[in-house]
């Protein structure tokens, strides 16, 4: 039979077999355990007769000694030779090969030892390839995975979509409600201790603010914009992340767009501003409804200095 070891549940287990019955399935040795336990371990091939086989099996588990001897069928004591050779390329083991010799026509030769190491190297190479295709089509699972996320977000930045459909859209995919802070929008702020908690994460990633609860700074390379809060209570796949991140993406173009939008409205105004102040402005002009003059009635003019202010886009 031919048994492979599984890291996370740190136990070999039976995979293929021919002469046993299916209750090899349930024989699981650790590694070191027993004769498969030591070929694992010390990764050594060998022959070994009734006595020798007796003294590597003395620590096998009640448990597995039980379903070793309901798989063989037979008297352990009737088992004349045990022949097992590990299988493993380069220094990635995989698992181990077992033969059991009840006949003692032709007892096993050297010669046998070595067909079954080499059966035990065309398995490792079998195996390595059949972990490399798994790679490969996680790869490709991940890349077209990643692609459609992509392309959805970059959907909605053409469509120049609102930043309600760019969460809306967010939380579908999660699966789990996205509530973001604007810090362009004073409506969107948590609670003080909050805001400031979330002012000290300036760096690019998703970040635990509390027990089950992440942050993602939505940001460009000389600002932050605001925050990306979810919870979950499971750990953070790659798919999630990458969702996360497009749309925080997605909503820093709003932002700049916003920002851009409020440059030309401030400037256009100010200019606005200087020319009533001179005196030269038009008697007729859209923007004085904006501004909220009424040209045509007395207007003054009062000038407030600030000593100091934080937000520049705030005080605009």
């Amino acid at each position: 039979f031919v048994m492979l070891y599984d890291h996370t549940k740190q136990r070999l287990f039976t995979v293929a077999k021919k002469g046993t019955t299916d209750a090899i399935y349930n024989y699981a040795p650790s590694s070191g355990e027993g004769i498969a336990g030591y070929t694992f371990e010390t990764g050594t091939s060998g022959i070994y007769d009734l006595n020798a086989a007796l003294k590597i099996m003395w620590n096998v588990t009640k448990d597995n000694a039980e379903a070793l001897e309901h798989a063989l069928s037979r008297n352990p004591s009737k088992n004349l030779l045990t022949m097992a050779v590990p299988i493993f390329s380069d220094t990635r083991k995989f698992g181990i090969m077992i033969v059991h010799q009840y006949s003692n026509k032709m007892p096993f030769q050297n010669r046998d030892l070595q067909l079954l190491k080499s059966f035990a190297s065309q398995a490792a190479v079998a195996l390595k390839n059949a972990e490399a295709y798994e790679q490969i089509e996680q790869l490709n699972f991940d890349y077209v995975q990643n692609n459609e996320i992509h392309q959805l977000f970059l959907k909605l930045t053409f469509q120049n979509a609102d930043e309600a459909l760019i969460l809306e859209q967010t939380t579908r995919l999660l699966g789990h409600p996205v509530h973001y802070v604007n810090l362009l929008d004073r409506d969107t702020f948590p609670e003080n201790a909050v805001l400031n908690q979330l002012k000290t994460i300036t760096v690019p990633g998703i970040h635990t603010l509390y027990e089950q609860t992440y942050i993602y700074p939505v940001k460009n390379e000389q600002q932050i914009f605001g925050y990306l809060l979810f919870t979950t209570t499971e750990p953070i796949e790659a798919s999630e992340k990458r969702i996360i991140e497009n749309a925080g993406i997605s909503l820093a173009l709003k932002a700049i767009q916003f920002q851009a939008k409020s440059q030309i409205s401030y400037k256009e105004r100010f200019e606005l501003f200087q020319h009533i102040l001179a005196g030269q402005a038009p008697l007729l002009d859209p923007r004085y409804e904006d501004l909220q003059l009424a040209v045509y009635e007395p207007t003054f003019c009062v000038v407030m200095k600030f000593s100091h202010f934080t937000n520049w886009h705030v005080m605009q």
